[in-house]
């Protein structure tokens, strides 16, 4: 003859097997719903889409509109998440260069320098080139984002173009090439020293 046992929810680990009775003891990855045990779902991904860095932060919210979000921070950008992620990293100064300010570097390569006086730009910095395409000597600028690859100097940069310089050192770009520098990048790794 089966008898129909109905234990109270919840895991009572502070008793003894004996001493808990009709008792819920031992349980990973359960819940109770309606008076039953049931095993957890598990995780479920939300998103396939990926983000650039390390993630430094990560603050989650309800807007008024009852939507959940997701802000998180890594050492190269910010990032606003609800269906997937949006690079929502600061500007730090946008404009429009100087006449020509883009010029070839030895034939047959594609980099490109830029030329912007005091840009304060550092390797790794973010660039958005506007107002194109641009093609110089045979490298082509497109409208997009790019990564500083080299500093020259105070006034000039290099990022990495498409396509080889026939001539080289070559000038171009007209007077329509606009920019947009987000905020500088932070380091990758964290250091920590001691004081005295």
């Amino acid at each position: 003859m089966l008898i129909n046992v109905q234990p109270p929810q919840g895991v009572f680990e502070d008793l003894t097997d004996l001493d808990a009775g009709p008792k819920w003891v031992r349980g990973d990855k359960v819940r109770f719903h309606l008076g039953r045990l049931r095993k957890l779902g598990g995780w479920e991904r939300v998103s396939t889409s990926t983000f650039l860095g390390k993630c430094r932060h990560i603050l989650t919210f309800q807007d008024l509109g009852l939507h959940q979000n997701i802000w998180l921070g890594t050492h190269l950008k910010a990032y606003g998440f609800r269906d997937s992620f949006v690079d929502v990293t600061p500007l730090d100064e946008s404009g429009t260069y100087g006449a020509n300010p883009l010029r070839t570097n030895t034939i047959g390569t594609s980099t490109m320098r830029v030329t912007d006086t005091s840009h304060a730009r550092a390797v790794g910095d973010y660039v958005i080139i506007g107002g194109g395409p641009f093609t110089v000597d045979g490298v082509t600028i497109a409208n997009g984002e790019y990564t500083v690859l080299s500093i020259d100097d105070a006034n000039n940069f290099r990022i990495q173009g498409t396509g080889s310089a026939i001539a080289g050192n070559t000038a171009g770009g007209g007077a329509g090439v606009t920019f947009q520098y987000l905020l500088s990048i932070l380091v990758e790794y964290a250091t920590f020293s001691g004081g005295w």
